[in-house]
């Protein structure tokens, strides 16, 4: 058995990581730039050289829906569940590694010690606890992070956009 610290460790952890993928993935290039009402093009013919104007053509603005708190908090879960789904076999070999009955095992010896006593579904012992508690703390930071982010994109000047995310960030 692990102990609540280690636990607690791991969750801080994972949900650092989780959080890092998810900054990481948001672009802060303003979309609704405004184009240039014209362009130049530099012609050159045999022994001249002259530019002609080339219209821009305008860009579409992009329709953005608003999600429900209720549909933010659905795919927060969602995304947690997916992550833990993915990474709790190799969660399982860490904690194998660092018992004490199995102390100073490889990756090989672990995941062999596993599969011998537990069979496959021992690589997933114990997730459907740690998907019950991650999921809903993952479902109320993705919802209020993405409802931090609405408010202050509406009431933050957009020079500020890039600090304000990340504080937006640090309250969800």
């Amino acid at each position: 058995m692990m102990s609540k610290s280690f636990q607690r460790k791991r969750k801080g952890i994972r949900k650092s990581l989780l959080l890092w993928i998810l900054l990481s993935s948001i672009s802060f290039t303003n979309s609704f730039s405004s184009p240039s009402t014209s362009r130049k093009k530099a012609v050159i013919g045999k022994n001249t050289a002259k530019s002609v104007a080339i219209p821009s053509i305008p860009k579409a603005p992009i329709a953005k829906r608003e999600l429900a708190i209720g549909d933010l908090a659905l795919a927060g879960a969602l995304a947690a569940v997916i992550g833990d789904v993915g990474l709790h076999p190799i969660d399982c070999i860490k904690t194998v590694q660092q018992s004490d009955l199995a102390f100073g095992m490889n990756l090989f010896d672990s995941s062999k010690y596993i599969w011998e006593n537990f069979g496959f579904f021992g690589f997933y012992s114990g997730l459907g606890p740690y998907i019950f508690g991650d999921s809903l703390g993952s479902a109320v930071k993705f919802a209020a992070f993405e409802n931090f982010k609405i408010w202050a994109s509406k009431n933050i000047n957009e020079k500020h956009m890039g600090s304000a995310v990340f504080i937006c960030a640090g309250l969800s």
